[in-house]
C-alpha cells in the first residue's frame, strides 16, 4: 500500500501535532526499547520482539505526527517510504518487525529465537537514533 492509497482509505489523514507530542513519542520509543532490552535480559523473546517494534513504531510516528494521523501501522511504512527515503532500510526493517510482532502476538507456532530478538534490539537503537537526527536536524527550521 502506499501513501495515497492510505489517505484515500482514511488511514493516514492530515493533522499537525505539537512538538510536546513529538518528543513524548520518542520518549515512548526509547522506554520500549528498554523494555525490549530487559525482556531479552529474561530469555522472554516474544516479549522483546514486540517491544522492538513498539520502539520502531513510536519513532516512526514521531515522524508521521508533523504531518498526519495514522490508523494503519502499514501506512507508516508507507509514509517511511516515500516521506524519508534516507530512511528507506529502516522501513523495511520496520515491517519485518511488524510482521514478526504479529506473530508473536497472534501465531500459534511462532518461536522467536535470541538472534531475532537481538537484531530488533539493535535495529530499533538506530532507527531511534536515525528519526532523533531528523528531528534535531537545524535545517529543517529554515
Amino acid at each position: 500500500m502506499n501513501m495515497k492509497d492510505c489517505i484515500k482509505k482514511g488511514l493516514l489523514t492530515p493533522h499537525s501535532f505539537t512538538e510536546e507530542t513529538i518528543h513524548k513519542e520518542m520518549e515512548n520509543a526509547r522506554h520500549h526499547l528498554e523494555n525490549s532490552e530487559r525482556s531479552y535480559e529474561y530469555g522472554m523473546m516474544d516479549l522483546s520482539i514486540i517491544s522492538s517494534y513498539t520502539a520502531m513504531f513510536h519513532a516512526a510516528r514521531s515522524l508521521l505526527l508533523a504531518g498526519f494521523k495514522e490508523r494503519s501501522h502499514v501506512c507508516i511504512a508507507a509514509f517511511l517510504r516515500e516521506e524519508h527515503p534516507e530512511l528507506r532500510e529502516y522501513s523495511d526493517l520496520f515491517d519485518i518487525y511488524r510482521k514478526n510482532r504479529h506473530e508473536s502476538l497472534y501465531g500459534i507456532d511462532y518461536a522467536p529465537l535470541y538472534d531475532d530478538a537481538r537484531s530488533g534490539i539493535d535495529y530499533a537503537k538506530m532507527f531511534i537514533d536515525a528519526v532523533d537526527e531528523i528531528l534535531n536536524d537545524p535545517s529543517d527550521d529554515e
